[in-house]
């Protein structure tokens, strides 16, 4: 009875110590990793203002697209942003293209590629593209894996455009929560890669968006039942979709503070 007493009494003691390891590798564990600030502000299809400074100087306006080839939402923001560009004298060019096709609805997304980078007058756009049109290969050709988007975007943007185009996508899609279909996720992860950032920086300040405007959505366009061509030929004739123009309105509002 005597050993059956201190056979239970060790198995007590050694349950303990297991249960306190436990405890501490897992508070261990919480305050090694990473910090993730939650966004005050949601910049999913919204220019929200980031900061007071003009990164472009010299009284200049610069405006960088980073997408991919194949993004549904990268082609749905190209054609308010084509808009916007051209009303306020900034002639790009661009070529008709689909997006990746999305299985949830059939079919691919009309939109527009642009030429790297256009220039009028005090006025810079850029367009950066990370990735091919299936996400897995840059657009030069080098193999992407899903476990490296992140880091071979990011070392893309690094090489093509100034540190702080760099700071501002990497802060926005990999060190903020923000709401990834009704949750609070950091949606680089989310998705596994970069996503469509739209930068305008004025003397008035720097703005950001994620993704295609709010009243633009790729559904729209899908249910054009257009060609990229067709449209973009339609709207050089100044039959231009409503929700194209508001979108565009809505760019342009910030490139002329």
């Amino acid at each position: 009875m005597s050993k059956l007493k201190e056979l239970l009494k060790r198995k007590e003691v050694i349950a303990g110590e297991v249960l306190a390891i436990v405890i501490i590798v897992s508070l261990a564990l919480l305050f090694l990793q990473p910090r993730v600030a939650v966004a005050s502000v949601d910049p999913n299809g919204r220019l929200i203002k980031v900061s007071n400074i003009d990164y472009a100087g010299g009284n200049r306006t610069q405006i960088y697209l980073i997408s991919w080839y194949g993004c549904p939402l990268g082609a749905t923001l190209s054609w308010s942003l084509y808009l916007a560009l051209s009303n306020i004298g900034v002639n790009c060019g661009v070529f008709p293209h689909y997006s990746k096709y999305i299985p949830f609805f059939g079919e691919a997304v009309p939109g527009l590629l642009f030429n790297e980078s256009t220039a009028s007058g005090n006025i810079q756009f850029f367009a950066i593209y990370l990735y091919n049109e299936y996400l897995n290969a840059t657009p030069y050709g080098n193999p992407v894996t899903p476990s490296d988007r992140v880091s071979v975007g990011l070392n893309e943007i690094k090489m093509l455009a100034p540190s702080w185009v760099y700071n501002l996508v990497k802060y926005w899609n990999t060190e903020v929560k923000i709401n990834v279909d009704g949750k609070m996720e950091v949606i680089a992860y989310a998705r596994t890669h970069l996503v469509t950032t739209l930068i305008i920086t004025t003397p008035k300040g720097t703005w950001i968006m994620l993704g295609n405007p709010y009243m633009l959505s790729p559904e729209y366009l899908m249910h054009l039942k257009v060609t990229p061509g067709e449209l973009l030929a339609q709207i050089k004739s100044g039959e231009i979709p409503e929700p194209i123009q508001n979108a565009s309105e809505y760019i342009v509002s910030v490139l002329r503070q």
